[in-house]
């Protein structure tokens, strides 16, 4: 288990950290990167194509929010909770983090609203 990634003297993940996160619409899974010292956040839809990385950070618990806060927003299917995923997602980005286009982001948090 990497815990020190990012140059961090505080640990950046934990053993729940990597656990792959289960949602209606697809699954979550945070990843250590060291060679690039950094976090993955990992996506699957359940297309056929795997697991995808959509963000990155290098504190993982950052990359584990988002995935919980998109899978809250699936569930509670309202504004307030797709806005608490974004939320995440652009503070990945503010803090150094990088991600995929933001539009693909809203479309994976969309997921609830398109099967509602």
């Amino acid at each position: 288990m990497t815990r020190h990634i990012g140059g961090s003297l505080l640990p950046s993940a934990d053993s729940r950290t990597y656990e792959i996160k289960q949602g209606k619409h697809g699954n979550f899974q945070t990843r250590a990167l060291p060679e690039l010292d950094t976090h993955g956040l990992f996506f699957d839809s359940g297309d056929g194509h795997g697991f995808q990385l959509i963000a990155s950070h290098p504190n993982g618990f950052s990359c584990d929010e988002l995935a919980k806060r998109i899978i809250d927003a699936w569930e509670k299917n309202n504004a307030w909770t797709s806005a608490k995923a974004i939320t995440q997602f652009d503070y990945i980005l503010d803090c150094g983090g990088i991600g995929r286009k933001r539009v693909r982001i809203e479309d994976i948090i969309l997921l609830g609203e398109q099967h509602a």
